[in-house]
């Protein structure tokens, strides 16, 4: 099931979160290189687990530690993801100062999100062989690796259908609702919530 759950890491963060991002930074000093930016974040998550993963492999392995650190990882990852759910929310169409601190705010979140999602995976790999026998090994890791993309494709079919839903319920009030939950009267503007609307559902 865990793998179920991390590939809505996968759609979402990774492939959707940068179209919020490119939002967000068309209202800041330098809204041309957004895109780029984004580049440069991924390229440091990644480096760092790159150069990292061969001693935390060797760490969890001697110590013991592998269910600990991939716990601590884990819960890394899903810090960082809760704390982007409140970026919409943020007020950042007032300024370019406004916008950078939200956009940075997200790079930073987005960089740990990563860490903790590949940091985890090492250690969820190497459970392979303490969860089966060597003759089941291959259909196990089989069907985890399906079942993570039936969750990477129902998950976020699941959350924007809701999404549409409470725009639509809500699109008689004076504001916007960007989620259905959260119904920004001033924080959003309406035509950046439309923007970010449409490039959502263009994604999906």
């Amino acid at each position: 099931m865990y793998d179920w759950a991390n590939s809505a890491h996968s759609v979402i963060i990774v492939t959707l979160l940068p179209i919020f991002f490119d939002t967000v930074a068309g209202y800041t000093a330098d809204s041309v290189s957004s895109m780029s930016t984004w580049g440069y974040a991924t390229s440091i998550a990644m480096l760092i687990v790159a150069l990292s993963a061969p001693f935390l492999g060797v760490f969890g392995d001697i110590r013991g530690m592998r269910k600990k650190l991939f716990r601590f990882f884990m819960l890394l990852g899903v810090a960082a993801c809760a704390g982007m759910a409140f970026t919409p929310g943020m007020d950042f169409t007032s300024g370019p100062v406004a916008a950078g601190k939200v956009a940075s705010l997200i790079l930073v979140l987005y960089i740990v999100s990563v860490i903790g999602f590949d940091a985890s995976a090492i250690y969820y790999d190497a459970f392979l062989t303490d969860v089966t026998t060597e003759d089941r090994m291959d259909k196990v890791s089989t069907m985890g690796y399906g079942l993570g993309y039936i969750g990477g494709s129902t998950i976020p079919l699941l959350i924007f259908s809701d999404h549409e839903l409470g725009w639509r319920a809500h699109a008689d009030l004076p504001g916007v609702c960007v989620w259905p939950d959260r119904c920004v009267v001033a924080g959003v503007q309406l035509a950046a919530a439309e923007k970010l609307r449409a490039d959502l559902w263009q994604a999906v």
